[in-house]
């Protein structure tokens, strides 16, 4: 009985183990934009030396967009909750509500971005997907974006620094 006892503990012990832990590759470094190996690059990322810094603390993660038009910076939960922040955005600041879902060796971050600029409201919709290749030296992303300017699709190619 006290075998049982003693196993039935430990059992639960490691599933509670499991389930604190965030799945999913560590997407953490710095990462480069490799523009000849990219493809559909947004007009904001055609300019100058463009790198990602993600930092994963926890259940959070950090995406640091520097160099471009307009360097910026995200948060997200990797839970799956909800993170509400401003953005800016040049001469102006949107509000952001952004998501991250773990999709087994990929993760989905998706930023919906609403504001007004001139008069005009507006909305903009990007889904990002993740992978890590090439033993975690390369980052791929698959973006959508889609906005009162039209949709747009990219294939981004990062190599870690």
């Amino acid at each position: 009985m006290k075998k049982l006892i003693l196993l039935t503990g430990m059992l639960s012990f490691l599933i509670v183990m499991v389930w604190a832990k965030v799945p999913g590759p560590d997407f953490s470094g710095t990462w480069a934009l490799d523009k000849a190996k990219s493809e559909g690059i947004p007009r904001q990322m055609s300019e100058g030396d463009i790198s990602w810094v993600i930092s994963v603390n926890g259940k959070t993660l950090k995406k640091e967009v520097k160099g471009g038009m307009i360097p910026q910076t995200e948060n997200y939960n990797l839970d799956g909750a909800e993170v509400a922040e401003d953005a800016p955005l040049g001469q102006f600041t949107a509000k952001a509500k952004r998501t991250a879902k773990v999709m087994g060796e990929m993760l989905e971050l998706k930023s919906v971005l609403t504001g007004e600029f001139n008069g005009n409201a507006f909305t903009a919709t990007t889904t990002q997907h993740l992978e890590l290749a090439d033993g975690g030296k390369t980052l791929k992303v698959h973006q959508t974006r889609e906005s009162t300017r039209g949709n747009q699709e990219s294939k981004l190619v990062f190599t870690k620094k």
